[in-house]
């Protein structure tokens, strides 16, 4: 449906405006894309988001994608929670999708795939640091297979996001563990 930018604000504007308590209001930096899906941490709400900023929030099964086209290129859908706002900061974009020709979750295992990496090589401009111009991403062509197709590879995507969401719980359980290890008496 449209593509956009994040919002580029100025550090100290952003600081002044985080919260330390939880509100409706949340943020996205590139930080927070991981392999494939969006990771926030607890303290990552903002007091409110100003009208003028309102054109940069997520819709809900928006896609946010990283502007530069180095390694470490992310895109992820966002879930957004009703009543929530997230707002998308620094050099990303924000596509949100027409769900009547496409599944949002393909589109995101395409851009996971060597394909989608590709297809993102072929759009980058400068050498230094690559970057992915707008003009070029809304000209860029992305296969459709038929919605039926689409959903199917969508809820395999989903259902790999969901293991790696429970393995680095357990991860994240481990090694809370490994740091109490020292503290534990035996005799």
């Amino acid at each position: 449906k449209s593509i956009t930018r994040g919002a580029q604000l100025r550090a100290s504007d952003f600081d002044e405006n985080k919260s330390n308590e939880p509100t409706d209001y949340r943020y996205i930096m590139l930080s927070n894309i991981n392999d494939g899906d969006i990771y926030f941490t607890d303290n990552q709400y903002l007091k409110d988001i100003q009208p003028n900023l309102k054109k940069f929030c997520v819709r809900n099964n928006s896609i946010v994608l990283t502007k530069t086209g180095s390694a470490d290129f992310k895109s992820a859908v966002v879930q957004v929670a009703e009543d929530t706002e997230i707002l998308a900061t620094g050099n990303m974009f924000i596509l949100e999708i027409d769900e009547t020709k496409a599944n949002p979750y393909y589109l995101q295992a395409l851009f996971d795939s060597e394909l989608g990496r590709a297809l993102f090589k072929s759009i980058y401009v400068g050498s230094v640091i690559p970057t992915i111009s707008l003009e070029k991403l809304r000209k860029l062509e992305i296969p459709l297979p038929s919605i039926e197709e689409q959903n199917i590879i969508g809820e395999k995507y989903k259902e790999e996001l969901e293991r790696i969401a429970d393995l680095k719980e357990k991860l994240e359980t481990s090694r809370e563990k490994l740091k109490r290890i020292y503290n534990i008496k035996t005799i």
